[in-house]
């Protein structure tokens, strides 16, 4: 009973805590809950509880904020990971809005409310980065994944046009440290 009282309380916690958009909104979701009843006639529960981060609160305040909200013995977190937003406005960007335009297809920012790897790697080389790739990202990682072989061809052709339009490739920048090949990633 405490552990179903404490993920209310975090649940509630988390949509008092607002946010205009769903990348501003800190998300929750109970992935698993487990109950044990032990020797010594103690019990026990343990609540395993996904959260996706806004950008404005960093993996360090979200975990005291769990701790406060769970109110609970002891709170631990597993793959701590910030929110990460590149410029919408970049050379990068405005070559895969060309290349996604000659392809015939229609660019679109959106603001991805999962983690990927550029989540990581973005703001560890200080470069941009996009996530980019065909098919409805509403269905990623859900049982019904799939991609139609047409948008996936594409999505090859969109992304070679891109590569054959950046600045040279081989030259590493003076200006981050970093390749030039890793200041282009998709």
């Amino acid at each position: 009973e405490r552990a179903c009282d404490a993920w209310q309380r975090i649940a509630n916690a988390a949509a008092a805590r607002g946010g205009d958009t769903l990348y501003e909104q800190l998300l929750t979701r109970l992935a698993a809950m487990q109950s044990a009843h032990h020797e010594d006639g103690s019990d026990s529960a343990t609540l395993t509880i996904s959260l996706r981060l806004p950008e404005d609160l960093p993996p360090e305040q979200a975990e005291a904020w769990l701790a406060e909200h769970a109110q609970a013995d002891s709170v631990h977190i597993d793959g701590n990971i910030a929110a990460w937003s590149g410029p919408r406005h970049s050379t990068l960007v405005r070559t895969m809005q060309r290349a996604i335009l000659q392809q015939g297809g229609r660019p679109r920012a959106i603001r991805k409310t999962g983690t990927a790897d550029l989540n990581l790697v973005a703001p560890a080389w200080g470069c941009p980065a996009i996530a980019y790739g065909p098919g409805d990202a509403a269905l990623d990682h859900t049982p019904n994944e799939h991609i139609v072989l047409e948008e996936f061809r594409r999505g090859v052709a969109v992304l070679t046009d891109a590569l054959s339009q950046l600045p040279a490739l081989s030259q590493p920048s003076t200006s981050t440290g970093c390749p030039i090949e890793a200041r282009h990633a998709l």
